[in-house]
């Protein structure tokens, strides 16, 4: 049995997550890339926020406010155990709010895939992200908001 949630992110991206037996967990924080100016797109881009905050992009993407990471807290679990958490890319071509001829790729979910819950069997997991550009040579990338789906999976 699962528990899914979809909750839009402020910016870029849409999560689903799910547990194997029936646990809470709760999107604290939706993962958010921030908002970025795509200067040149003669070749692939990319933004970069790992689990730990650390953000990096490459030298044709502008940040212009810095993205977060997302945080989903797991309560209802036994104490001090082991936890797996599996990232999975459900939509890796992303959705804009309004009509946009180039799209975001989600290459990576950063996300620690070992966890251990403590002693009120509670855990905190943060996770991150990887966007990159087409390099199409076209830049016609709307100012809007651009989601994408993941999924987080929860199991032990």
């Amino acid at each position: 049995m699962g528990l899914y949630r979809d909750v839009f992110a402020v910016s870029l991206l849409l999560v689903n997550l799910s547990v194997a037996d029936g646990q809470e967990i709760e999107l604290i924080q939706p993962l958010s890339m921030g908002n970025i100016v795509i200067a040149n797109n003669n070749t692939p881009g990319f933004i970069n926020i790992n689990q730990y905050g650390q953000v990096s992009s490459s030298n044709n993407i502008h940040i212009i406010s810095v993205g977060e990471v997302g945080v989903m807290e797991l309560t209802d679990f036994y104490q001090h155990v082991e936890l797996h958490i599996t990232p999975h890319i459900l939509q890796g071509q992303s959705f804009a709010e309004k009509y946009s001829s180039e799209v975001f790729t989600l290459e990576q979910i950063h996300v620690t895939q070992r966890i251990y819950t403590e002693s009120d069997g509670s855990a905190v997991v943060p996770f991150g992200g990887k966007l990159t550009t087409s390099g199409s040579g076209v830049n016609h990338f709307v100012d809007t908001t651009y989601t994408h789906q993941l999924k987080l999976t929860v199991s032990y």
